[in-house]
């Protein structure tokens, strides 16, 4: 989706409800278990992500998963994820806040037809690579699909998202 037309899509999905210490959110995904925004940080006026569990599914487990999150992605460091910058908590549900990178999933990238051959190629080296990075630092991503791969189109990069269920492999397992 082109960065208009995602802030368009966006925008129709914008809820009223306001976080403190965000100002301009738009909502950019929203699922049974969780909701996305952009928004702006006031302390800086940083553009970042902002991912809430929904308040139907304050379970321990769910909560966990947020934990995970934010643990593994903030303490790997990992260039081909965007930056962690934050764990809060929203009316008692968690949230992660993150950079926003400006990027687009491979899902809505492939939801318009087939890709170009060299950005096609670039991408899967790309994502190679990522996926080299990760496993270099001992985690297991066990979600990599489409939804969780952005491409930003202005630099190329390959961002990997939503390391919920990722785990951390501390020794090798016969």
């Amino acid at each position: 989706m082109s960065g208009a037309l995602l802030r368009q899509t966006a925008n129709s999905l914008a809820s009223p409800e306001q976080i403190p210490g965000y100002c301009r959110l738009e909502k950019i995904f929203e699922s049974p278990r969780s909701r996305v925004f952009r928004a702006e940080r006031e302390s800086d006026g940083k553009s970042v992500i902002l991912k809430l569990l929904q308040e139907d599914f304050l379970e321990r487990h769910e909560i966990a998963r947020y934990k995970n999150q934010f643990r593994i992605a903030s303490e790997a460091s990992l260039s081909c994820a965007p930056a962690i910058y934050a764990y809060e908590k929203h009316h008692n549900a968690p949230m992660i806040v993150s950079e926003d990178c400006g990027g687009n999933s491979l899902d809505e990238l492939l939801g318009k037809g087939p890709l170009e051959l060299s950005l096609g190629i670039d991408i899967a080296v790309r994502l190679a690579k990522a996926l080299v990075e990760i496993h270099s630092k001992n985690i297991i991503h066990k979600d990599i699909n489409p939804s969780n791969i952005l491409y930003v189109k202005a630099s190329g990069d390959i961002k990997i998202i939503d390391f919920g269920i990722s785990t951390r492999l501390f020794r090798e397992q016969a």
